[in-house]
C-alpha cells in the first residue's frame, strides 16, 4: 500500500474511532428508532392549513450554503411607499409533529442536529428535514412567516406572525449572491436569480439598515469565523470561508424574526422558550422566562427560525401553531408550562454537547492536517496570552488558535511566520521555526 493511501486510511479510521468515542461518552445515538427510519412521505399526515396564507406568487428564496439539504428559512424583501417589507418563512415542522407523538419525542431527546466533518447527525428523519421540511425550489411548503413593516430608516412600523404556504423560486447560495451584489454580472448566475435579481439589492439596503440598528443598541454579535472543516475524496479540506454579504443578511433577518417571535409570545403571555445571557463573556442557554441577551442587546430573545435542527425552535412552533389556531391560552399552558423546563434543560445541554463533539473532531482534522503539511509555511497574528504566560498566535490562513513556541518578548498585534507542530502528547497545535515577519 502507498504511503499516501495508508495516510488517508488512518485518517478515516482515526476520525471514526474519536466519533465513536464521543457518542459513547455523550450518550449520542446516530441512527433513529426503526419505526421512525422507515418513515415515508406518505405515511406523515399534515395537519389542518385551510386558515394559512398564500405566498407562493411572491418572490421568496432560500440563501444558504451550496451543500445545504435541509433548508429551514426562506425570505422575500420589497419596497413599499413607507420603507420595506420583509417576510421571513420558516419550515413549519408543527404541521407534521404534534407534541407527545414518537417523533416529538425523538426529537425531543436528541434535542439539535450535529454538524461534523466526515457525517452529520440530524435531529429529525431525512424525509422530514430534507424532502417534506426543507423548503426546495419550485414545491409548495408549509411556513410559519413573520411580516414585517419596516421604515425608510429600518424602524419596525407593524409585525405580524402567520401560517402560509409558499414556494420558493431558486435555492440562493451565498457565494453566487455575494458575487452579485458585488456586481458581476455573469450571464448564467443571472439567469438563475432572474425572477428575485432586483430584489436582492432591496435585501441588501434593508440588511444594512438593520445592521447600524443593531450597532446603535450595543450589540456584538458578529465574529471571526471558524474555517470550515470536511473530507473530500477521503482527504481533509480546511476552507477558510469568509462572510459576505449574503450571510451577513440572512443573519440579520433571522435575528430580526427571531426578536419578534420572542416579544409576540411574551406580550401575549404564551409559554415560551427564550434564549438568554446574562453577561457577553457568559455562554447563552434557553429557559422558560425571559432575560436578556447581552449580546444581541436585546430584552427578549428566542430561537424560531431553525425547527429541523433545534428542539428549542420546534417546540415555538408548535405553540404558535397552536395560538393562531385558536386554541384557548389555559389548554396551551397546559401542555406546554411544565414540559418546556425539561425542555430547555435538555436543549441547553445538547447543544453545549453538540459545539463538544465538534470541536474535538474539527481539532483531530486540523492536527492530522498540519502533520501532513508539517513542511508548509503559515503567517500569524499574535493576539493574547495564555495561563503560562506564552503567546496565542491566530493563523491569517485559517482563524485557528496556535500556541507562540520559540516567541520571545511577543506583543500583541506582532506578525509572524512559522510552520505547525503537534504537541507530543497530542493536546496542543504550537508554532515552530518562527520568524519575525515583515511589516
Amino acid at each position: 500500500m502507498k504511503k499516501e493511501d495508508e495516510f488517508t486510511k488512518n485518517i478515516e479510521k482515526g476520525l471514526m474511532e474519536v466519533t465513536a468515542y464521543q457518542f459513547n461518552a455523550y450518550n449520542i445515538e446516530p441512527s433513529f428508532p426503526e419505526e421512525i427510519a422507515r418513515l415515508r412521505a406518505k405515511d406523515l399526515k399534515v395537519q389542518n392549513c385551510s386558515e394559512r396564507k398564500n405566498f407562493c406568487r411572491e418572490k421568496v428564496l432560500t440563501i444558504d450554503s451550496e451543500d445545504c439539504k435541509d433548508m429551514d428559512d426562506a425570505v422575500s424583501v420589497t419596497k413599499t411607499s413607507a420603507g420595506y417589507r420583509l417576510a421571513v418563512h420558516i419550515a413549519d415542522v408543527s404541521a407534521y409533529i404534534a407534541p407527545g407523538t414518537e417523533l416529538d419525542k425523538v426529537a425531543s431527546y436528541r434535542a439539535n442536529s450535529i454538524y461534523l466533518p466526515h457525517t452529520t447527525v440530524p435531529m429529525l428523519p431525512a424525509v422530514l428535514s430534507n424532502n417534506l421540511c426543507s423548503l426546495n425550489p419550485g414545491l409548495s411548503r408549509y411556513t410559519l412567516s413573520v411580516l414585517v413593516e419596516l421604515s425608510e430608516e429600518g424602524e419596525i412600523l407593524h409585525s405580524d406572525i402567520c401560517k402560509a404556504q409558499i414556494q420558493s423560486k431558486v435555492k440562493g447560495v451565498y457565494t453566487e449572491i455575494n458575487r452579485l451584489l458585488s456586481g458581476e454580472r455573469d450571464k448564467k448566475l443571472m439567469d438563475k436569480y432572474k425572477e428575485v435579481y432586483e430584489e436582492l439589492f432591496t435585501m441588501e439596503k434593508l440588511y444594512i439598515l438593520l445592521k447600524e440598528e443593531r450597532i446603535r443598541r450595543g450589540s456584538t454579535c458578529e465574529g471571526n469565523e471558524k474555517p470550515k472543516v470536511f473530507l473530500r475524496n477521503q482527504e481533509i479540506v480546511i476552507q477558510q470561508e469568509k462572510r459576505g454579504v449574503a450571510e451577513n443578511m440572512i443573519e440579520e433577518f433571522m435575528i430580526l424574526a427571531n426578536r419578534i417571535v420572542a416579544e409576540y409570545l411574551y406580550e401575549n403571555e404564551l409559554p415560551s422558550i427564550f434564549r438568554v445571557q446574562e453577561e457577553r463573556n457568559h455562554l447563552a442557554a434557553y429557559q422558560a422566562t425571559k432575560l436578556h441577551h447581552a449580546e444581541l442587546a436585546l430584552d427578549c430573545y428566542a430561537h424560531f427560525t431553525s425547527p429541523i435542527r433545534r428542539i428549542a425552535d420546534l417546540k415555538i412552533h408548535q405553540i404558535l401553531s397552536m395560538h393562531l389556531s385558536g386554541m384557548d391560552k389555559k389548554e396551551i399552558h397546559e401542555i406546554f408550562d411544565e414540559a418546556l423546563i425539561e425542555v430547555c434543560e435538555r436543549a441547553t445541554k445538547r447543544s453545549r454537547t453538540a459545539d463538544q463533539v465538534q470541536e474535538k473532531c474539527e481539532q483531530y482534522c486540523y492536527k492530522e492536517y498540519f502533520r501532513k503539511h508539517r513542511k508548509d509555511n503559515y503567517t500569524g497574528k499574535i493576539v493574547g496570552f495564555d495561563r503560562l504566560h506564552r503567546p496565542i498566535v491566530i493563523m491569517n490562513q485559517f482563524y485557528i488558535k496556535l500556541i507562540g513556541y520559540a516567541i520571545n518578548h511577543a506583543a500583541i498585534g506582532e506578525e509572524y511566520s512559522f510552520k505547525v507542530g503537534i504537541s507530543a502528547d497530542q493536546k496542543e497545535m504550537f508554532t515552530y521555526c518562527p520568524w519575525k515577519a515583515v511589516a
